[in-house]
């Protein structure tokens, strides 16, 4: 039983490091790419109710926002089309033919980042799962040596 869980919880913790690395590999491999203005060509309106979780006064709970769909050109003037990835709130949501700058992968220009959006959640969510799991892990590991825990 306890290398059986000690099996699972190293893929797990091998599935969060292949994750980070691939998401560092990406934030690193965009410093060299290509700033440039986008357009805001559109916005769309979303909003989310999440019925599962309820305020004190037991009304849903809401997210909404903005989402600018954007237009930038390479060198070349070819042009691309991008999605803001996360909602702007109503005060802050930018006017149609405003700009939003973006950096573009010149090597594979639709491919894009937004400046100024950090991303910083994507590391900090894989870092979180891969010290949680080491440690669950190591503590798997001196529990079956100690015969606390079942090897098979």
């Amino acid at each position: 039983m306890g290398i059986l869980v000690i099996g699972f919880t190293s893929l797990f913790t091998l599935t969060c490091t292949v994750g980070e690395v691939i998401v560092v590999t990406v934030l690193i491999s965009s410093k060299n790419w290509i700033q440039t203005d986008s357009i805001v060509i559109d916005l769309i309106y979303s909003e989310r109710s999440n019925t599962n979780r309820r305020h004190n006064n037991n009304y849903a709970l809401t997210s909404s926002g903005w989402i600018p769909i954007v237009e930038y050109e390479d060198v070349n003037g070819n042009k691309f089309k991008d999605q803001y990835p996360t909602k702007i709130n109503t005060a802050n949501k930018p006017e149609i033919g405003s700009t939003i700058r973006v950096k573009y992968n010149p090597k594979k220009p639709s491919q894009s980042r937004f400046v100024g959006l950090t991303y910083a959640g994507e590391v900090i969510g894989m870092t979180i799962g891969f010290i949680f799991s080491v440690s669950v892990l190591v503590g798997l590991i001196i529990a079956v040596s100690n015969g606390a825990i079942p090897a098979i």
